[in-house]
């Protein structure tokens, strides 16, 4: 066994003196970093344009308003486009009609859940828009 690895110290030691220990040329360096900085940069591009973010944020909000027209507020009672057929309107006696938003019953965890996602949201939405200099 130690003769064995006298042999193999001697086989290493023969290899290492026949390569020698090699220099790189004065301008190795400059080479590498040339051809690190000729290689072509691909910009970021954002998977929505910004045209899609605003059709889909004017999307959203469409739902959102046309929820609060067609949808009645409560169970008895009339939506907003059926309110405005029963409008009049005269010289000095103007009635609006009344609005009553949709009553949704979901638990008091849920509930939290969507007022903290709402709020973890509303920087994140500004912080991606100002990045993405949607505007």
């Amino acid at each position: 066994m130690k003769n064995q690895l006298e042999h193999e110290d001697l086989l290493l030691r023969k290899f290492i003196s026949e390569a020698g220990s090699e220099n790189p040329p004065s301008n190795f360096h400059l080479k590498i970093l040339s051809k690190i900085e000729t290689k072509s940069r691909t910009a970021y591009q954002p998977i929505l344009s910004p045209l899609a973010i605003k059709a889909i944020l004017l999307g959203i909000l469409s739902i959102a308003v046309l929820t609060i027209i067609f949808i009645p507020g409560q169970e008895n009672s009339l939506s907003l486009l059926d309110q405005l057929s029963n409008t009049t309107v005269t010289k000095l006696n103007l009635q609006l009609p009344k609005i009553n938003l949709p009553i949704i019953h979901m638990g008091p965890v849920f509930n939290i859940a969507l007022l903290a996602f709402s709020l973890l949201m509303i920087p994140w939405i500004i912080y991606q828009s100002k990045r993405l200099k949607v505007g």
